[in-house]
C-alpha cells in the first residue's frame, strides 16, 4: 500500500467519464492516504511525456467535479484512501509558466495506460522525464501500471459510444468553449470537517482564478448556531486545511486565507475582489454582499453558483447534502479523543468508563441504554444522597456550614434549599463540594468492588462534576453528554419547576460543554429522537467491546 500516490490520467475525458469508476475503485486498493490526479487527456504522440497547460472548459469543470462526487458518494471512497485531489495548476485559460507541483513525497505513480508505449522513446528517458516533470515525488517512487488499471481501461461499448463526440455541434463548442477566469476571486465557509462539497468549491473558484483567491474561514459569532458547536474543528486547523488544500491543487495562484466574523469580511473591503463563488445555500449571502458593495459605491461581483452534492449515506437527522453538520454527528458516539496513558495506577477489571455532562443533558437515559447492554452504572448524584444521611460526619459538616435552615422538620437537609444557596454562590457551591466530594468517592470505590466480584467487565461512573471533582483520573475513558444551553434551561425548567432564572443560573454554574468535550474520549447528544440517542449508544459501545476485545 502506498501513502501518497500521483494517478496521471491520459485518455480523452469522455472516454475517462464512462471508466472513471473502475480506475478509482482499482487504484483505491494499492493507496492508504491521498491520491493526486493529475490530468493530461492530449492524446499525443510526442516522444517525452511533459506538463502541458489544459484550457479550462465547461467540460473539463464538469469532469472535475464528477471524480469528487464519484470518489465520495459514488460508493468507490473507502477507509483506504483517505483523500483525493484533482491536480489544478496546469489547467487554466491563462498560460502560466509550471515548472512542478509542490507537492511532497508521492511514492507512487500510476498510469491510466501504458503511456510509455503511447509517447513512444524508451522506457528509460520516458521515466525520468516523467520524474523531472513531478519533482515532489519522494527519491526511490515506484512507477508503475496497475494491471487493474490496464482491464478497466479495455474499450467497451458504452465507451465506444461516448468516444463519438456529442449529438451536435452547437452543444460540442459550447462543451469545449473557455470559461471566463478572474484575477482576483474570494468565498467563505466554515471549512469544518473538510470534506468532498468543500473540495468542489474551492476547485471551482481555483479554476476561475488566474491570480489571488481570497477564501473567509469563519469564526466566533458566526459559529454560534452550527449543530454541534463543540465538535468544531480548531479555526487554526480550518484554516491551514483551506491553505494547503489550494496549495497542493493550484501552486500557481496565491492563497490568501483569512478569518472572518461577519457574513461580509474582505468582500466590501476590497475593490479589486471580481468574482465571488456561491453554494445554492449561500447565493442570498452573494447578493447581500453585492448590494453592500454597490452602497459603498464598489462595483458588483460576479457570481458563480455551484450545485449541492447529495449525501447518498445520510441517515436520521443528518442532511441530504454532504456537510460539516452531518460529519460532526457522525462524530457522536465514536473515539474523538485517543486514549491518554495513565497518570496513576489502574485497576484492569472492571474497565472504568467516567460519564459525564451538564445538567438535564440526559446521562441517565445514556446510563440506562449502557445498562442494557450489560455494563454496572454508578450514579453518583444517587450516593450524595446517602452522603446527606442523618448522622454521618458529613452531614454534620454540611449543616455547620450552611446553618440549621437547610433541615426538614424530620432533621434531612432539605437539598432543595441547600440548592438555592449554593446556586447563586459559586463560593459556597466550592464549600459544599469539597464536603460532599471525598466522601462519594469512598462511596464509589465500594461500588465498583461490588461490581468487580460480580464480574462485571465495563462498569459506567455516571457524575456531573467527574471533571471538577478530578475523577475523570481514575477512570479509563471519559464519556460525555452535550445539549444546547437553551434546551438545558427549558428542560430544567421542566423538570425541577424553576424560573428561566433559576434554571439559567444553574446551567451558568457549571462547566461548559466546550471544557467538557475539550476532556472527552466519547460525545453523545440526547437533543434529538430517542431512536438517535439510541443509535450514538449502540455505536459507543460496539467500539468499546472492539478496543476491550469482549
Amino acid at each position: 500500500m502506498f501513502q501518497k500516490c500521483l494517478l496521471i490520467l491520459t485518455h480523452p475525458l469522455t472516454v475517462l467519464k464512462t471508466r472513471l469508476p473502475k480506475l478509482i475503485g482499482a487504484v483505491s486498493r494499492i493507496v492508504s492516504g491521498t491520491l493526486y490526479i493529475y490530468l493530461q487527456p492530449l492524446g499525443s504522440h510526442t516522444e517525452q511525456f511533459q506538463l502541458s497547460p489544459l484550457l479550462c472548459t465547461a467540460e473539463m469543470q464538469t469532469f472535475i467535479k464528477e471524480i469528487y462526487t464519484c470518489t465520495d458518494t459514488g460508493g468507490i471512497m473507502t477507509s483506504q484512501l483517505a483523500d483525493v485531489r484533482v491536480l489544478l495548476g496546469h489547467i487554466s485559460n491563462k498560460i502560466h509558466n509550471i515548472s512542478e507541483y509542490p507537492v511532497d513525497g508521492y511514492n507512487a505513480i500510476v498510469l491510466d495506460t501504458d503511456t510509455f508505449s503511447q509517447f513512444g522513446g524508451d522506457r528509460a528517458s520516458s521515466l525520468k522525464n516523467l520524474l523531472a516533470s513531478f519533482p515532489g515525488a519522494a527519491p526511490h517512487a515506484d512507477v508503475q501500471l496497475v494491471r487493474e488499471l490496464k482491464r478497466a481501461s479495455a474499450l467497451d461499448k458504452s465507451d465506444a459510444i461516448c468516444c463519438s463526440g456529442h449529438d451536435n455541434a452547437k452543444q460540442t463548442a459550447e462543451w469545449s468553449k473557455p470559461l471566463k477566469t478572474y484575477n482576483e476571486v474570494v468565498l467563505g465557509g466554515t471549512f469544518d470537517h473538510f470534506h468532498t462539497g468543500h473540495k468542489i468549491l474551492l476547485s471551482e473558484a481555483c479554476i476561475h482564478c488566474n491570480k489571488r483567491l481570497t477564501v473567509g474561514v469563519s469564526d466566533g459569532a458566526m459559529n454560534d448556531k452550527k449543530v454541534l458547536l463543540e465538535l468544531l474543528e480548531p479555526l487554526e486547523k480550518r484554516v491551514e486545511t483551506v491553505r494547503k488544500f489550494i496549495r497542493d491543487v493550484k501552486p500557481t495562484i496565491t492563497a490568501n486565507v483569512v478569518t472572518i466574523q461577519d457574513p461580509f469580511g474582505p468582500t466590501i473591503v476590497d475593490p479589486d475582489i471580481q468574482c465571488i463563488v456561491v453554494s445554492e445555500e449561500t447565493k442570498k449571502g452573494g447578493h447581500a454582499v453585492n448590494a453592500e458593495r454597490e452602497r459603498r459605491g464598489m462595483k458588483p461581483l460576479e457570481q458563480i453558483v455551484i450545485g449541492l452534492v447529495p449525501d447518498i449515506s445520510a441517515c436520521m437527522n443528518e442532511e441530504a447534502k454532504v456537510s460539516s453538520s452531518s460529519k460532526r454527528k457522525r462524530l457522536l458516539g465514536s473515539l474523538i479523543r485517543p486514549l491518554r496513558p495513565r497518570e496513576v495506577e489502574m485497576r484492569k477489571q472492571p474497565y472504568l468508563i467516567g460519564l459525564t455532562g451538564g445538567i438535564a443533558s440526559g446521562k441517565s437515559s445514556i446510563c440506562h441504554r449502557l445498562e442494557g447492554y450489560g455494563a454496572g452504572v454508578i450514579h453518583c448524584d444517587a450516593l450524595g444522597h446517602e452522603a446527606y444521611a442523618p448522622g454521618s460526619e458529613t452531614y454534620h459538616t454540611i449543616v455547620t456550614t450552611f446553618g440549621d435552615g437547610i433541615r426538614k422538620e424530620n432533621g434531612e437537609i432539605d437539598r432543595a434549599k441547600l440548592g438555592a444557596i449554593v446556586f447563586s454562590d459559586k463560593s459556597k457551591l466550592n464549600q459544599l463540594n469539597q464536603i460532599v466530594w471525598p466522601k462519594i468517592q469512598q462511596l464509589v470505590e465500594k461500588e465498583i468492588d461490588k461490581y468487580e466480584q460480580m464480574k462485571k467487565s465495563v462498569v459506567v461512573l455516571e457524575a456531573a462534576v467527574l471533571l471538577e471533582a478530578g475523577w475523570d483520573k481514575n477512570v479509563h475513558e471519559v464519556w460525555a453528554t452535550i445539549i444546547p444551553r437553551s434546551e438545558a434551561i427549558k428542560r430544567l425548567m421542566e423538570r425541577n419547576q424553576l424560573s428561566e432564572e433559576e434554571a439559567s443560573k444553574r446551567v451558568e454554574m457549571q462547566l461548559t460543554d466546550k471544557e467538557r468535550v475539550a476532556k472527552a474520549n466519547v460525545v453523545f447528544c440526547t437533543l434529538w429522537e430517542p431512536e438517535y440517542t439510541q443509535m450514538q449508544c449502540e455505536k459507543a459501545w460496539l467500539f468499546l467491546t472492539s478496543r476491550l476485545s469482549l
